[in-house]
């Protein structure tokens, strides 16, 4: 298990400086009079290679610039596989998408690869519907709406993809009406700066 670790680190340092194909070996040479092992570590480090382009495939909904601005790797940078790591961790994180897969592929420039990103989007919309009743209320119908991947600018995809998140909220009953729409946009200017408008009656 120490070996192991220490496989992972060492190519950890090795990705931040481009050599994504570094191949790591642990050699173990036990000495039973001792009870000691002796471990050699055999290194090919390869050549270290940049990022060409970054390409993004699988997005039928979410917009490109929406998976574009939580990667951590981008054109010009050594091809990390850390970074990558990371950056697949983001895409996930953000919950529209049931897989990811990254994977650095050759080009025919000496020294360079492109780092490709497929994604496998799931649903984003919820519904919810459901009924009550209390001494202090009376009956009361509840309804709730919400959309994690909302775009408020773009009809022409029925307002999803932007990365935008909208929950409606409507209860009706014989005593009491209640209503909420909130938005969220987590980007605000293109950068990472939230938005939050909340509005109720």
């Amino acid at each position: 298990k120490l070996s192991n670790l220490a496989v992972k680190l060492i190519k950890d340092k090795y990705y931040r400086k481009g050599y994504c194909d570094i191949r790591v070996i642990p050699k173990r040479d036990p000495h039973y009079d001792t009870h000691t092992v002796d471990i050699t570590f055999n290194i090919d480090e390869g050549i270290p290679y940049v990022v060409r382009d970054v390409n993004i495939s699988g997005n039928k909904i979410t917009k490109d610039y929406v998976i574009r601005r939580e990667s951590a790797i981008h054109p010009g940078d050594p091809v990390d596989n850390v970074r990558i790591d990371a950056t697949k961790s983001r895409l996930m994180a953000m919950n529209y998408f049931r897989n990811v897969e990254a994977f650095p592929t050759a080009t025919d420039e000496q020294g360079k690869k492109d780092v490709n990103f497929q994604v496998e989007e799931k649903g984003t919309a919820r519904a919810s519907i459901g009924a009550g009743y209390s001494i202090d209320d009376g009956f009361v119908g509840r309804l709730q709406l919400s959309e994690s991947n909302f775009d408020i600018t773009d009809p022409s995809t029925f307002f999803r993809g932007g990365g935008q998140r909208v929950d409606l909220l409507l209860q009706l009953g014989t005593q009491r009406s209640d209503f909420s729409l909130s938005f969220t946009e987590p980007w605000l200017f293109n950068i990472p700066l939230r938005l939050d408008v909340m509005g109720f009656y």
